[in-house]
């Protein structure tokens, strides 16, 4: 064969290639994400890639599998190399199996069905009247973390089969706009993207009022359980009062205060938003949240969770009274 045939032939292999190549491999048909410091950017590649890429999409519902499926044993050796494939395919820096320290993080089985949820009670208290405002760190709000929305539930008569007598009950859900970790953030956001397929962060907390005077007699920083709609188990959310953990630190303490004085001010005192009626961060600036800053919506903690995640909630439920 004359070295000219195989010019040509080397280049129609080299071009089918190159044809072949765009059309079987995920193409952004928008500007290329390559700023993954930005978790909105970051979403939106590790969304792009689950619907546009086989194998990334193998990995991701493969390592939920293994999370959620909780009647078997986690494997954390198999957990690690899917959670490097996730990473290398969004073009991050894998780590070593020694640094990996994800796992199931308060998921239990539940296989009974949902328990059914009693609708929000809509107009029983006046929410402006109860919280003044929602107080972050300045720098949370630099750095894209800022309130995004609130959702609020109030429970008069029954809470959960707990019987309410003179009171109500009302569950206060924020939505952060993102959390940042002050180690790995962007591996972190990596892992919440699939373990909970948000990058949002959402916390909840309980105000008991007295029924009759409108006066509030507890704030509690206690955790709730919330079930998963496509798996049978569900998750432990964990209390989030801060205790008197700074902006530094993270907290996940049971909280609670006894007579609320006037509208309550609320701060936002860890990187990972746990909360208090005490200021634990006295030198820093500020940003404060009146509600009509933010949007307010009625309804439970799964209401915010199946807005914001692509994984979704069919129930929830608490463990005692706040």
């Amino acid at each position: 064969m004359k070295k000219s045939h195989i010019v040509i032939l080397l280049a129609v292999f080299i071009a089918l290639a190159l044809t072949l190549s765009t059309i079987f491999s995920p193409q952004k048909t928008t500007e290329e994400i390559t700023d993954l410091k930005d978790s909105r950017k970051l979403k939106e590649k590790f969304l792009f890639l689950y619907e546009n890429d086989a194998e990334f999409k193998r990995s991701v519902d493969r390592l939920r599998e293994l999370l959620f499926n909780t009647l078997e044993e986690y494997n954390k050796t198999e957990a690690w190399i899917l959670f490097n494939l996730i990473l290398k395919k969004l073009g991050l820096p894998e780590i070593e199996l020694e640094d990996f320290r994800y796992g199931r993080g308060g998921l239990v089985p539940s296989p009974e069905p949902p328990s059914k949820l009693k609708p929000c009670c809509e107009n029983c208290v006046d929410l402006e009247g109860i919280i003044d405002s929602i107080v972050i760190p300045s720098k949370d709000l630099e750095d894209g973390n800022g309130l995004e929305a609130l959702y609020v539930c109030a429970y008069k008569g029954d809470f959960y089969g707990y019987p309410l007598s003179g009171k109500i009950i009302l569950e206060v859900t924020l939505v952060f706009s993102d959390e940042d970790s002050p180690s790995r953030d962007v591996e972190y956001d990596v892992w919440r993207l699939v373990a909970w397929g948000r990058i949002e962060d959402i916390e909840t907390f309980f105000i008991v009022m007295n029924e009759e005077t409108g006066k509030v007699e507890k704030i509690s920083f206690r955790g709730l359980t919330i079930r998963m709609k496509d798996w049978p188990n569900e998750r432990r959310i964990s209390p989030i009062g801060s205790g008197g953990a700074s902006y530094t630190s993270a907290a996940h303490e049971l909280l609670i205060f006894e007579d609320g004085d006037g509208p309550l001010v609320i701060y936002v005192n860890t990187w990972n938003h746990a909360l208090s009626l005490n200021d634990n961060n006295i030198f820093l600036e500020k940003h404060s949240y009146r509600l009509g800053d933010i949007k307010v919506h009625v309804g439970k903690r799964v209401d915010a969770e199946n807005d914001y995640s692509v994984l979704k909630y069919s129930s929830q439920n608490v463990q005692s009274l706040p």
